[in-house]
């Protein structure tokens, strides 16, 4: 088992884990490259923003449109990714709270919906 914050190497792959929150539960963020997976979401801790720096692509929890105890809501997940600022953030783990067409008007440059079969090339 590897710990927060230690590198695991897969072939070329390097992949970085970090913690986050999910409601009082601590659970792991991954970051390989300039790509970071970040779902099952309410709190990112103090240690783990350096993770999160210098991203091309983040996955990020909005699980609903208003405040959940686990998860990021709409509004707190646009505020997170322009904190973050990552050149494209897709928004994942949605409910059926959402309108699509609604949805995709209100979300800031460089933010997208995820949508089944979203692929995402990584480099390592």
């Amino acid at each position: 088992m590897r710990s927060v914050g230690e590198e695991l190497e897969v072939g070329a792959m390097r992949f970085q884990i970090f913690s986050v929150l999910h409601g009082r539960m601590e659970v792991l963020g991954v970051r390989v490259g300039g790509f970071a997976y970040v779902t099952d979401v309410s709190e990112i801790p103090p240690d783990s923003w350096p993770f999160l720096e210098g991203l091309d692509t983040l996955i990020l929890d909005a699980t609903r449109r208003e405040p959940h105890p686990t998860h990021f809501h709409f509004d707190r997940a646009v505020e997170v990714a322009a904190q973050i600022g990552a050149r494209q953030t897709f928004f994942t783990h949605l409910s059926h709270d959402y309108d699509y067409e609604t949805t995709v008007r209100e979300l800031p440059d460089g933010v997208s919906l995820a949508w089944d079969g979203l692929r995402i090339a990584v480099q390592a």
